[in-house]
């Protein structure tokens, strides 16, 4: 039951905007992410790859987006 909880808090959340990665953790049940470099570029990835990324290239990455199903990259306003 908890479990479907957490989903559902997530889902209902508004994760289709940049958010700060310092200020709002990637939850790792989100599923498909785009993470942002300083330098504006935009990488899709999975959400339960972050923290193998995070060490492999620690403060590279700034900002995340949830991916919506179908949508090739960002929009270029936000980045």
């Amino acid at each position: 039951m908890a479990i479907w909880n957490r989903i559902r808090r997530v889902w209902t959340d508004d994760y289709h905007s940049w958010q700060s990665i310092e200020d709002t953790p990637i939850p790792l049940s989100i599923g498909r992410i785009w993470l942002a470099d300083k330098d504006g570029n935009a990488r899709r990835a999975m959400s339960w790859t972050w923290p193998a990324l995070k060490r492999r290239e620690p403060g590279k990455y700034r900002q995340w987006m949830m991916r919506t199903h179908g949508e090739k990259e960002p929009p270029s306003a936000a980045v």
